[in-house]
């Protein structure tokens, strides 16, 4: 394995489908050296219509259903996720080890001439034992083409989850080998939400729950490759949320992480102690110590300001950006309709970082909950989704709306607002519906992501019409 250079991030979001089973997003570690992954972010037109197209749709039997979880790219743009699968509605993963029906990996090539179809390959398909089951959050791929990843659930008896690496086929078209890296037990974490690469391949991730402290509060993670190639890679422990004697602390880090000056790292906490979740970083040991530090660059105050950043953060220009699912001054829910948010950090050492909040949804056209992470094109403009609002002739589950594309366009002076444009609403058929990923910004300025329902009707999860499709949106 040779380690990959981080890429700016991509995208995230959290969704409990099951009081048993959280689905969730996270980072991309993407390359750019020689043959190595490449995603290319270019101008995104303001001018000319948007145009959505579907990938593949999946049909829940023989690829899977829900994938919650973003794509990632390669340099030949082949794209890959994960579905997590509708066994877990219809039982079908209970019993670990009974089945294949716990999730999958996916490949999408695409056309060789113009207006052809996708390629959909399934790399491959979780049994829910000691492989681990729901995968979730984005992939990360190494400069010889091997995938990590992590699963929600499964890899032991204790069913906390795992993070594994497929190994790609020396000759195409063989299987890919899984390796399972690492899987969680009790006081070392519980339900992963994605990794990412420093430049000496030592991964780096999150869990929403457990860790050291035996509280629910989740942690920050490291694990290290092995010297001698075979042998186990080594975990460690960063940080451990909701310890004894933080009660500032933040609670369910489920966003992905993303790396910063120094190896520091900068995510957010759903919650804290006081409610509203966190955005934080954690700082390597200085000379001579050997604890990581954190530090809460920003108290979310629910209301208003915003609440539940359950996406990670994107940095452009020297700051971050985030999104709340909840907050703002929408009047159509009490609890908001969410917002995106930007911090910009202190000029001065120990100055507090300012929180700013760039847009607030209203819950109708405009989309209503961007749970997700947000990304940028050269110009600064920034792009997310929003898993409601929009089109209000899309309804299922007593649901009205089914999701948006939107892009905020920076404006010419700091003090001037940003301005929204959707560019596509989800109608619910062949275009899909609920959005459950951010969007990757790809050749040409083309936005490729997924939805978690829709599509092949045939298909049916929790009693949501079809089982998700991958979409392209082409300015």
């Amino acid at each position: 394995m040779r380690a990959c250079a981080l890429f700016p991030p991509l995208s995230h979001k959290e969704k409990t489908v099951n009081s048993s089973l959280t689905v969730r997003t996270s980072f991309a570690c993407l390359l750019n050296a020689g043959t190595a992954l490449l995603v290319l972010l270019l101008a995104v037109s303001a001018s000319v219509a948007q145009v959505e197209t579907t990938l593949a749709r999946f049909d829940g039997i023989t690829d899977g259903g829900a994938p919650y979880s973003p794509l990632i790219a390669d340099s030949a743009r082949n794209l890959y996720g994960t579905t997590t699968w509708n066994a877990y509605f219809d039982q079908k993963c209970f019993g670990f080890g009974s089945g294949t029906d716990c999730g999958t990996v996916f490949q999408l090539t695409p056309p060789q001439g113009t207006g052809g179809a996708w390629t959909e390959t399934v790399l491959y398909r979780f049994s829910g034992g000691t492989d681990g089951a729901f995968p979730v959050g984005p992939l990360a791929m190494d400069m010889d083409g091997n995938l990590y990843g992590v699963t929600a659930s499964g890899g032991g008896s204790a069913d906390r989850g795992t993070v594994y690496e497929l190994v790609r086929p020396v000759v195409p078209g063989d299987p890919w080998t899984e390796i399972i890296l690492y899987a969680f037990e009790p006081g070392t974490g519980d339900s992963p939400n994605g990794v990412l690469f420093d430049a000496s391949g030592n991964l780096f991730g999150a869990t929403q729950f457990g860790g050291s402290c035996g509280s629910a509060g989740g942690n920050i993670f490291e694990l290290s490759p092995p010297v001698v190639p075979g042998d186990p890679w080594t975990f460690q422990e960063l940080y451990a949320f909701n310890c004894p004697g933080t009660s500032n602390d933040g609670i369910d880090p489920d966003g992905r992480l993303i790396r910063g000056p120094g190896g520091a790292l900068y995510g957010t906490t759903q919650y804290s102690h006081s409610g509203p979740g966190t955005a934080y970083r954690l700082t390597p040991p200085s000379p001579g110590k050997t604890a990581w530090v954190e530090a809460i660059l920003y108290r979310f105050q629910g209301g208003t300001d915003g609440s539940d950043p359950t996406a990670g953060l994107t940095e452009n220009r020297g700051r971050l950006y985030g999104t709340t699912t909840d907050g703002g001054t929408c009047i159509f829910s009490n609890s908001g309709c969410g917002t995106v948010f930007e911090l910009t950090p202190p000029s001065r050492a120990n100055d507090p970082w300012a929180k700013k909040t760039i847009y607030e949804f209203q819950g109708g056209t405009d989309g209503k909950i961007p749970t997700w992470e947000v990304a940028f094109d050269r110009q600064g403009n920034l792009y997310g989704a929003t898993y409601k609002g929009g089109n209000v002739s899309c309804r299922s589950n007593n649901q009205s709306a089914c999701g948006t594309v939107y892009r905020l366009s920076r404006p010419q002076n700091e003090n001037d607002p940003w301005t929204e444009t959707i560019l596509h609403a989800f109608v619910g058929v062949e275009d899909g519906m609920f959005p459950s990923s951010g969007v990757l910004i790809g050749h040409a300025g083309a936005l490729y992501g997924t939805t978690s329902a829709g599509g092949d009707l045939n298909c049916s999860i929790n009693d949501s019409k079809g089982c998700g499709v991958v979409y392209r949106i082409v300015p």
